[in-house]
């Protein structure tokens, strides 16, 4: 990984209640194709085209994405059960609250490695190349966060552990904004076409969390399911809000 890096820790959020998809997103039926096709994509070992899966489920696809890339894996989540039995860890959230906050605590806290990258589980078609780019970045700073389309993507991120202090902090002052989290570190931000060589950019931060993302994310193209990104049903991750605990 390069810059100091030893080890990581992949963390799959599987906590959220999949309101928009109305059905537990990780769970869904997953047999899509490996390499997103329709659009630019990273040169794929043999390992990320297999990525895609046949059979299984989209947070299995996610675990097969991040495999290649990170030293281990745990998924967090409010119940253990769902996720048993994929050679992976699964911890149970810390913190009883709806928030991807609390996700986020309970795996820095729980990972093997000082280092983490940090994605939701609606996310089958990660990059491994931005991934270990992303976390090459992270010497100096408490955590290094790409910018998109839609701004900060904290779900698509490499952190440290030693920012969980300033996050308990921000978060134990009020602050219930992704994107207000994030302010009290020490950010590293990545845009593109920073990493030039890494192709895979927009397919890697695709949210597969409503039904028609999901139905178009079945088709052989996945231009329109990145699009989709830009409509009304997609809800910026750092303008979410949630109640106090």
């Amino acid at each position: 990984l390069g810059r100091g890096v030893t080890g990581i820790t992949g963390i799959i959020l599987a906590g959220g209640q999949s309101r928009r998809m109305g059905w537990p997103k990780a769970l869904l039926p997953w047999a899509g194709p490996g390499p997103p096709i329709g659009f630019r994509t990273a040169r794929h070992s043999s390992s990320s085209r297999r990525a895609g899966g046949a059979g299984g489920t989209m947070i299995d696809a996610v675990v097969a994405r991040l495999q290649p890339v990170v030293d281990d894996i745990l998924i967090v989540a409010k119940s253990a059960t769902p996720f048993v039995g994929r050679g992976v860890r699964v911890v149970l959230d810390e913190i009883p609250d709806p928030h991807p906050f609390s996700g986020l605590v309970t795996g820095l806290r729980q990972a093997a490695h000082e280092v983490s990258f940090v994605c939701a589980c609606d996310m089958p078609y990660l990059d491994g190349a931005l991934i270990s780019y992303l976390a090459g970045q992270l010497a100096g700073y408490d955590a290094v966060v790409p910018v998109g389309l839609q701004g900060l993507d904290p779900l698509h991120a490499v952190y440290a552990r030693h920012c969980l202090d300033p996050l308990r902090r921000a978060w134990q002052a009020g602050e219930r904004r992704l994107h207000g989290l994030l302010a009290s570190l020490h950010l590293r931000l990545v845009r593109s076409p920073e990493p030039s060589d890494v192709a895979g950019w927009e397919a890697s931060f695709v949210n597969v969390n409503t039904p028609a993302t999901y139905r178009r994310s079945r088709r052989p193209s996945l231009r329109a399911v990145v699009d989709e990104r830009h409509d009304v049903h997609h809800s910026p991750v750092h303008d979410v809000e949630a109640p106090s605990p």
